[in-house]
């Protein structure tokens, strides 16, 4: 999470794809998973826009656990 000042400047986003470059060289990476809250719409449309995907599962009730 980012300090409210500097969200909506990409650098979340740009952070988040170089750690799933990184993780994606990894010999035994198969799958990423991502938690959020889903009052994060921030987080939702941020996952969204790299690839994640909403399979249906949720981890603490409502928080969907997306994978990439």
């Amino acid at each position: 999470m980012l300090v409210q000042q500097y969200q909506g400047k990409g650098i979340g986003k740009k952070a988040t794809q170089l750690m799933l470059e990184k993780m994606a060289k990894l010999p035994n990476a198969q799958k990423i998973v991502v938690g959020y809250d889903t009052e994060n719409i921030g987080a939702h449309n941020l996952y969204r826009s790299l690839g994640f995907v909403d399979h249906g599962d949720r981890f603490v009730k409502k928080w969907p656990l997306l994978s990439f």
